[in-house]
């Protein structure tokens, strides 16, 4: 059974972010807001970011994929930003260098079990250059759920 579940409530299209940091503090006033995580986790998000950054260069492509601490999470989901203007993170794989993503795959997980499982599912699926160019392409939330469920 698939890990990966896309609701179109946690799908964000055209969004802009000065930086990072503006980044992390409203999505997680988002989650917040609908109970997704609990108090503390904009500043493990933040300090994870830094210290295990999770930019990830993918051929044409770049994307981020911040987590953090599963006990500071309520559920187990994924939210997808993509973005107008890209916004530099970290490279996981070299934090010497910048990536700029134009798409943010955001990871929640209630549990430290499922954190293997979603990162495979999930790299399957951006590894694939069709995939991200559909998400970074789309103009309307159900195209991408329509991505994420190929």
């Amino acid at each position: 059974m698939s890990l990966i579940k896309l609701e179109e409530k946690n799908i964000l299209l055209n969004q802009s972010f000065s930086n990072q940091e503006e980044y992390f503090q409203k999505i997680t006033k988002k989650l917040m807001t609908e109970n997704m995580v609990k108090e503390g986790y904009l500043e493990s998000i933040t300090k994870r970011e830094t210290t295990y950054p999770t930019g990830l260069y993918i051929g044409e492509r770049s994307i981020a994929i911040p987590h953090t601490d599963y006990q500071l999470s309520n559920v187990t989901a994924i939210l997808v930003s993509v973005l107008k203007d890209s916004l530099h993170f970290q490279r996981m794989d070299d934090p010497e260098e910048m990536v700029s993503v134009n798409v943010i795959i955001h990871l929640l997980f209630d549990s430290p079990d499922k954190q293997p499982q979603l990162l495979k599912e999930l790299m399957s699926k951006v590894t694939n250059q069709d995939f991200l160019q559909a998400i970074m392409e789309a103009k309307s939330k159900t195209e991408v759920l329509t991505a994420f469920n190929q």
